[in-house]
């Protein structure tokens, strides 16, 4: 078989939001243009750009539709968050190699928060979670990314109180709206996957003041835009 004959590899590039990837669509755009707005010939593959929408529905059902009409050979998240604590750079990019829902479950008179794994509504191990967390499935020896534990809840933390609660509750590194849901739909229509996430903001009491998106949308562009010749 020639390599003219070859199935080329299909990729979709998934994002919440067209801001945080603007980069990376307008090289696509410039350099590997068709017809379709969303969709670039890149040699031996096909590069989509998926679009969904912010939060953990809108990433769930958005992905599933995709997936079942088009079949991708691999989807890759791409997008910004808040990291936990310090050791996690404002600006870098870093791989998440699990995800977490910070906030499926039931809080307490006392204001403790119970998962809903821990209220047995659902088993730990109950596919697609292992121990339960969402899992990447494997890694890719050219991820040269260091790596992140996710955690996705559906509203931004922004208070003490929240911010103690999720840090005392779950080991995670790097916070946003989508992760989970990404992977929950992934590993359900068994499609491999890939999330990277730069870090705009370290996860504190909310002042927009301090973030540095653009820093991190520059940085999560430049990764994704190196990764795509190696995929």
């Amino acid at each position: 078989m020639t390599l003219k004959e070859r199935p080329r590899k299909k990729i979709v590039i998934v994002s919440a939001t067209e801001l945080e990837i603007r980069p990376i669509l307008t090289f696509l755009q410039s350099s590997y243009g068709t017809d379709q707005p969303y969709q670039f010939d890149l040699h031996d593959r096909i590069i989509h750009v998926l679009v969904t929408g912010v939060g953990s529905v809108q990433m769930a059902v958005n992905t599933s539709v995709y997936y079942l009409a088009q079949k991708p050979d691999l989807a890759l998240l791409a997008g910004i968050g808040g990291a936990y604590n310090n050791d996690y750079r404002i600006g870098e990019a870093y791989l998440i190699v699990s995800e977490q829902f910070g906030d499926l479950g039931v809080e307490d008179s006392n204001n403790d928060i119970k998962s809903v794994f821990e209220i047995q509504l659902l088993s730990p191990d109950q596919f697609p979670f292992t121990g339960g967390k969402l899992l990447m499935q494997s890694i890719p020896e050219k991820a040269f990314l260091k790596h992140a534990n996710g955690l996705t809840v559906n509203m931004v933390s922004g208070s003490d109180l929240t911010i103690r609660r999720l840090k005392v509750k779950f080991d995670a590194d790097i916070e946003s709206m989508e992760g989970a849901a990404f992977f929950y739909s992934s590993l359900i229509c068994k499609v491999p996957f890939l999330q990277i996430r730069a870090v705009s903001n370290y996860v504190e009491p909310r002042d927009k003041e301090k973030w540095e998106t653009g820093k991190a949308i520059t940085q999560l562009n430049q990764v994704i835009q190196e990764m795509l010749f190696h995929l």
